[in-house]
Parts: structure tokens; sequence; C-alpha cells
């Protein structure tokens, strides 16, 4: 009876590992190897704490460094972000590695262990600042590192902005070329537009429009003041007649000033006609036309050069994007050891390991009892 009941069981296989196993039998095992359990978590924690001991102690330097604003007028080159990205690159982390013999033992250090496991950059809240933060298992070694990795940052940042503006430079030179050939269309056909008004220079049209305007105005206003105080005067008195005679010479610079503006604002036979008639307001429209395009074409150019200007300016001698604030130095207190967390660690990895080779064990010895009812039935 005892045989075919254990036939039985091989053919459906150990409960506890089957598909419809419940949790209670997983319990059940662990119940039956609780103190291998309790013995292996209790030695995790032990090992956890050995080692939080051995591993040597970690020291912490940390320096700030402050976003330089830019000149007013101009955009800043690098934002606070680009410099955060920069002293965590692995092209100066190698740098850093070279100049302060971290590739050599005992550190033995490459470009991305020294980003990765003791580079911390972060910002400080409410300001335009970052906070630097190297740990390394020697005080004042840390210190350097801090302070080197800022200025190689620094030295990198700087040939960045370089290269920007000469690349800036470079196109800005394309453009200014583009835009100078556009503003000499802009003259020749300025010019082409003055000539039929039988202007020299049309680009003065406009001013002596303007200025011969206020003229006529203050003359004007003259005329008008001098023949309210005729009016208070005694015809017969010699206050009157000199008040007249002054009265004439304003009016005769009043004309001259009207006949000079009608010849500003007629037009004048041009000897490139060639007989052809065109109103005089279709040639004031083109010459607006062409005096607006001749304009447009000055100020765009006059921006280019600018932006040229200030592209080679910051080539040949680059603004400094950010400077120190707090410059590292070596701490006399090392790092807290981080017992609890290591400890805490060896605690779950050695109940883990305890569970499964109870498992294991369990199973084991299942498999060994179906092996031996096997060879007894056989």
């Amino acid at each position: 009876m005892g045989v075919e009941t254990t036939r039985a069981a091989d053919r459906e296989g150990p409960r506890p590992y089957s598909d419809d196993a419940q949790l209670a039998d997983y319990l059940a095992v662990c119940w039956r190897y609780r103190w291998l359990i309790v013995l292996l978590t209790v030695l995790g924690g032990v090992v956890g704490l050995i080692v939080s001991r051995v591993l040597p102690l970690s020291y912490e330097a940390e320096t700030v460094v402050a976003m330089v604003p830019p000149p007013p007028g101009q955009s800043a080159a690098m934002t606070i972000a680009d410099v955060q990205t920069l002293f965590r690159s692995e092209e100066v982390a190698a740098k850093v590695v070279t100049a302060a013999g971290l590739e050599r033992p005992p550190d033995s250090l490459t470009a991305h262990e020294l980003v990765e496991d003791h580079i911390v950059v972060e910002t400080v809240p409410g300001t335009s600042s970052l906070r630097l933060r190297v740990r390394l298992d020697r005080a004042d070694h840390a210190a350097r590192v801090a302070n080197e990795v800022v200025r190689q940052g620094l030295s990198s940042s700087l040939e960045t902005i370089r290269a920007q503006s000469l690349a800036t430079r470079d196109r800005t030179r394309v453009a200014m070329d583009k835009a100078a050939a556009r503003l000499d269309d802009a003259l020749a056909h300025l010019r082409k537009s003055g000539s039929s008004l039988g202007l020299d220079d049309p680009e003065q049209l406009a001013v002596d429009r303007v200025k011969v305007e206020i003229d006529v105005r203050t003359q004007e206003a003259k005329i008008a003041t001098l023949e309210r105080e005729l009016k208070r005067l005694q015809p017969a008195s010699p206050a009157y007649d000199r008040l007249q005679y002054r009265l004439a010479i304003e009016r005769s610079q009043l004309a001259a000033f009207t006949e000079r503006q009608r010849l500003l604002t007629q037009p004048a036979r041009s000897p490139h006609a060639n007989g052809r008639s065109m109103s005089f307001s279709t040639q004031e429209a083109q010459l607006n036309i062409a005096r607006t395009n001749y304009r447009a074409a000055q100020a765009n150019y006059a921006t280019l050069f600018a932006r040229y200007q200030e592209a080679e300016f910051q080539a040949e001698d680059p603004d400094v994007p950010f400077q120190v604030v707090e410059e590292a130095r070596p701490v006399a207190a090392p790092l807290p050891r981080e017992t609890a967390r290591l400890a805490l660690i060896g605690v779950v990895l050695g109940m883990f390991a305890a569970i499964s080779l109870a498992l294991a064990l369990d199973y084991y010895q299942l498999v060994s009892a179906r092996t031996v009812v096997r060879t007894l039935s056989g």
C-alpha cells in the first residue's frame, strides 16, 4: 500500500514545487529549516558590519562656482545646465585623471569611474551657483581633484565658446557679403529713382523737405504775431510804420520758403526720361520705396557687422562663463561609515540565500526519497 502511494506521488511530482503549490507549502519548508535561515541571516548582517569596517574611509571636498552674467545686450554663452553637464563629462574627467595622476595605483581610476562614483554636481537652490563634491580616500587628494575639475571645466568651456564664436563669425561673414550685395543693389535703385526726379542725392531730399517745412511754419507764426501787434497800434505812429516794414520783410521771406518748398515737391526734367511721361506722385512713390529698401539694407548690414565684431571679439577673448566662489579645501574629518546600510544589505542577502538553500535542500531530500523508493520497488 505504501509503495503504491509513493508511485502515485512520483507520477504527480513534488507537491511543494508543482504548479498548484500553495504559500503554506513554502512556509512549511521555511519552518523546517528555520534555524538555518536565522543563522545565515545573522551571518549576513555580521558580514555587512565587517565590510563597513574594512572599507577605507572617504573624504569629501566641495567647491562652489557661480555663473557670470553676460554683458548687457548679449546672451549667455553657456547656461548653468551646460556647465553642470560639462563638469560631469568624461572629456573633462579624462583631463583630470591625467593631471591628478588618478590612473596610477593606489587610485587606478578611469574617467568613467571618476564621473560615476566620485563626482556629484548639484545646483544651489535659489541661486545661479553650482556645488561640486568629490569623494576620495584622501582628504588632500579630494580637494585637489575638486579644484582640478573646475579648472579643466573652465578651460574646456572657453575652448567651446571660442569654437562657437568662430563658427558664428564665419556664418555672419557669409551673411554680411550677401547683405552688402543687397545694399549695393538698393543704393543703385535709389539713385536711379532719384535721377528720374532730377536729384543728385535722393537721400537728401527728405531732409530738405523737412527743413523747408519747418521754415515755412516758423515764418507763418512770425507773421501772425506781427499782424496781431499791428492791429493794436495807431496807423499814424512811427511804431506802426516800422512794424509794417518788418512785416513786409517777413512776408517776402515766407514767399522764398514757399517757392523752395514748391520746387522740392515738383518733378524736374531728367535727362534719363527719354521722352516718357510719368506722374510726379508715381515717381515719388518709387523713390520712397527705394529709400525704404535702402534703409532696411543699411540696418541689416549694420546688425550683421555688429554681430560679426562681437563674434570675433569672443573668439579672441571669450567671456568667462563662471567663477569660483568657494575653493575646495581638505577636510579634517572623514565621512561617517555606512554601517547600518551595509548591515541591512547583509541581512537581506543572508535571508535570501538561506531561503534559497532551504528550498534546495528540501527538494534534494524529496528527490532522494523517491529514488530510494523506486530502487526498493524495482
